[in-house]
């Protein structure tokens, strides 16, 4: 196995991971790589990248179903051979299929979080809409997401290539590393992907917050409305009651009517 290879295979572990385990697992990795003898492996796992919430999810779902993305590249290539022969009613029958093809797929990724204790948020949601987009429109952005290493969502405005993404990139073979004088500068790379995870800490945070935010705004609605309700059931509950109450002495007088006419008729 190249070093590649070995990247790869670690990749794979590292971003399957839930995003809340990923700088405990890249560690663990990396600390078994360094005890291996492979530091340069170890330099390249410390470096990956956190993923955001949403490019986790689009790795999960190219994870439990590989099938997806073929059905993104597909269409891609046929809406590109479209275009190309500029077939008009091809391209709209296409274009309704993309639009089919990505909402499912984007149900599908809420529903598989939703399977791993994660809920994403309506922006997330959104996120993964976009990259899914983004695979059918660039083939270079399916061959990312096939690969399952997203670390960003992928926005594609429809012209030149899709952008940001970052996923795990292609390696050529490296040559064995030197041996490092002891004066060498020390590998900030750890540092970096600290400050990275740290980042993106805080970015995670801030859509859970937006998502706590929202459900207070719902219940607060929902308590509002049901005061109102309350308010309407009560007022009800007393003309109810007044009118129970008149009720009740009108047969009082009827009864006392009634024994009247029969002491009359005794």
């Amino acid at each position: 196995m190249d070093a590649k290879d070995d990247l790869d295979a670690v990749a794979d572990e590292v971003y399957g991971a839930d995003p809340r385990d990923f700088v405990r697992v890249r560690r663990a990795a990396a600390d078994d790589a360094r005890a291996k003898g492979d530091r340069s492996l170890a330099k390249r796992i410390t470096a990956l990248r956190k993923p955001t919430l949403s490019a986790w999810a689009v790795d999960l779902l190219v994870r439990a179903d590989p099938g997806s993305a073929d059905d993104l590249t597909r269409l891609g290539d046929a809406m590109r051979a479209a275009q190309s022969s500029g077939d008009g009613p091809e391209l709209r029958s296409l274009s309704a299929e993309r639009a089919r093809l990505v909402t499912e797929l984007t149900d599908r990724v809420i529903s598989l979080a939703a399977d791993r204790g994660r809920s994403l948020t309506e922006s997330a949601a959104l996120e993964v809409r976009s990259t899914l987009t983004a695979a059918i429109a660039d083939p270079d952005v399916a061959r990312q997401v096939r690969a399952g290493h997203l670390t960003h969502p992928v926005e594609y405005s429809g012209f030149g290539p899709a952008a940001p993404l970052t996923a795990v990139p292609e390696r050529r073979p490296e040559p064995a590393p030197e041996p490092q004088p002891a004066s060498a500068a020390p590998d900030d790379s750890a540092a970096r992907a600290a400050l990275a995870d740290a980042e993106q800490e805080a970015a995670d945070a801030r859509n859970v917050r937006e998502a706590a935010e929202a459900r207070v705004r719902d219940a607060t609605d929902e308590v509002a409305r049901l005061r109102t309700e309350l308010d309407h059931a009560e007022h009800d509950a007393r003309f109810a009651r007044a009118a129970l109450t008149s009720a009740n002495e009108q047969v009082k007088a009827a009864e006392r009517a009634v024994r009247e006419a029969r002491a009359h008729l005794s």
